[in-house]
């Protein structure tokens, strides 16, 4: 590890924190959700079990093979709903979650659901134990400091906005400190496609900076290269994990630390 990047316990963070909020009154955290708040990534999660359990409409398989037409994916006749969203999935982005157009799908790909149809389907994967497992428990806590303190905190996430409001239930953000993937809806149900660009590299950072407005950003929590823009913004950037992007950019900060010591609740 480069020393000039520093591997340090939440009390370490929990410090600089302090003495930023003493000169910003009033600034804003901005954490990355997948990897950062949680060890998973919950877009993923809820994807996985719609399709595992069938759980796409089936009154969306027409404009899900239409979608699939203009993007070259190859199709049986009779692929049912399922289908067509395994093989989009595939040919998007290999069957590995991250890559963006992979990523856009997953906002999108419950087209017909009801925003109440929708939160009950997080909800039934959410509650499940792994969630909770896989919180981190150090990172939230300086979050709840933060909050203690004066300052806002907001979450920037490429998931989709309703899966990581749930994922966020009950861990003290609220629902307008959060921006993440928003499908198209039409007529009060997803449509196809993304109503906005999605949270994604650099615009998360454009994002974030749109929703904090005037606020001064005091501090980014990040666990990969994609939240480096975001971490540019701040006056302390914390990285959790050893993904080489992000340690590679950290190393460029003026003032960024990594987060050594990370823990989890208890389901």
């Amino acid at each position: 590890m480069n020393a000039a990047l520093p591997v340090v316990d939440s009390l370490r963070v929990r410090e600089q924190l302090a003495r930023l909020l003493d000169r910003h009154d009033g600034g804003a955290l901005v954490f990355d959700a997948d990897g950062t708040l949680w060890t998973h990534d919950v877009g993923c999660m809820v994807f996985d079990a719609a399709r595992e359990g069938h759980a796409f409409k089936s009154s969306a398989h027409d404009r899900l093979r239409r979608e699939a037409a203009l993007r070259d994916v190859p199709l049986s006749e009779g692929a049912s709903v399922t289908a067509i969203v395994r093989a989009m999935e595939l040919a998007l982005g290999g069957g590995v979650c991250g890559e963006q157009a992979l990523a856009e799908f997953q906002v999108w790909a419950y087209v017909d659901f009801t925003e109440k149809e929708f939160r009950s389907l997080c909800r039934d994967v959410l509650d499940q134990p792994q969630h909770a497992a896989g919180l981190h428990h150090e990172v939230l806590e300086l979050a709840a400091f933060a909050r203690e303190r004066g300052a806002e905190t907001y979450v920037v996430s490429a998931s989709p906005r309703i899966v990581v409001e749930e994922a966020l239930s009950g861990l003290g953000f609220r629902h307008d400190q959060i921006v993440a993937g928003d499908p198209n809806w039409a007529s009060g149900r997803i449509d196809v496609g993304l109503g906005f660009p999605l949270p994604y590299g650099p615009e998360k950072a454009t994002r974030g900076r749109r929703l904090l407005g005037t606020t001064t950003w005091v501090a980014t929590f990040g666990d990969s290269a994609f939240d480096l823009d975001m971490m540019r913004e701040a006056h302390l950037a914390v990285g959790l994990g050893q993904k080489p992007g992000l340690i590679d950019g950290l190393r460029h900060h003026p003032n960024a630390l990594l987060l050594g010591r990370r823990s989890t609740i208890a389901p």
